[in-house]
């Protein structure tokens, strides 16, 4: 692990007025508490998706995928990341991933494995929805994540 590896930065916009934004640094945690799982977010899409989930934000809880503070939004992107730190006895430390992200540089969650393909946020009841699995279940409100390797954008 590198320096770096600690040094969170969020991308967020303003929920009412788009033309604010920012990037915010924080300090983040490598022990993740029991059953956590840290992702470092290593590359994602912006798709004219990622302005639906800004429109659509109140009215199907995009905005509920990665809160934010007050007025302040995270778009979720589909993108790639890699297991940083785990301590959840089914997620590995180093392993690939492919779902929900926010436009961030980290993510914590509390992990839940659905089978050998799936790793769902388990602080969250509704379920993801279908995930490369081909499998159907309500709206996603958290990351759905799978072993998966492919182009994307590059977020640095």
């Amino acid at each position: 692990m590198s320096d770096a590896d600690n040094e969170g930065l969020d991308f967020r916009i303003r929920r009412d007025d788009w033309s604010r934004c920012e990037f915010v640094t924080n300090e983040v945690s490598l022990d993740p508490p029991a059953g956590g799982v840290l992702f470092r977010v290593d590359r994602f899409a912006l798709t004219a998706n990622n302005i639906t989930y800004a429109v659509a934000g109140d009215m199907l809880d995009y905005w509920g995928f990665f809160p934010a503070d007050e007025g302040w939004g995270r778009i979720p992107v589909m993108g790639f990341a890699d297991v940083l730190a785990s301590s959840h006895p089914a997620v590995a430390v180093g392993e690939r991933v492919f779902g929900f992200f926010p436009m961030s540089r980290h993510l914590l969650i509390e992990a839940e494995r659905e089978g050998e393909s799936v790793i769902i946020d388990a602080r969250h009841t509704v379920r993801p929805t279908r995930c490369s699995t081909g499998s159907t279940r309500p709206w996603p409100r958290t990351p759905c994540t799978r072993s998966l390797a492919g182009p994307s954008v590059k977020m640095r």
